[in-house]
């Protein structure tokens, strides 16, 4: 489902040049729901990291790939997400996923 879902924002993406995907989305609910759902999933992740952890230890090592940064402890950063650890429920690899096809992470258009 979730590659399904992807595929439609791709299509979406390539019609109107952005991913945002309207809140009442007449053409599309279902995938209306399926990106506020992803943008929850990343706040969440977001939030439950940040009540987990105040700080990095100083010899943690941090790579940037693509605008990513990855530490060695797992943790990930994303502009304009946040820092969280993937889970099974939004894994890196969708991260990626969404980050390249320039997904609105906090559900404004970018100006």
């Amino acid at each position: 489902m979730w590659n399904d879902m992807y595929g439609k924002l791709c299509s979406y993406r390539h019609k109107h040049g952005n991913c945002f995907v309207p809140a009442k989305y007449a053409k599309g609910q279902r995938l209306s729901n399926w990106v506020q759902a992803q943008r929850r999933e990343v706040n969440k992740l977001c939030k439950a990291y940040d009540e987990s952890r105040s700080h990095f230890p100083e010899d943690e090592k941090v790579t940037e790939v693509e605008g990513i940064l990855y530490s060695s402890s797992g943790l990930v950063t994303v502009p304009d997400v946040g820092s969280f650890i993937p889970t099974k429920c939004m894994s890196l690899d969708r991260i990626k996923r969404l980050v390249s096809i320039g997904f609105e992470w906090n559900g404004h258009k970018r100006r």
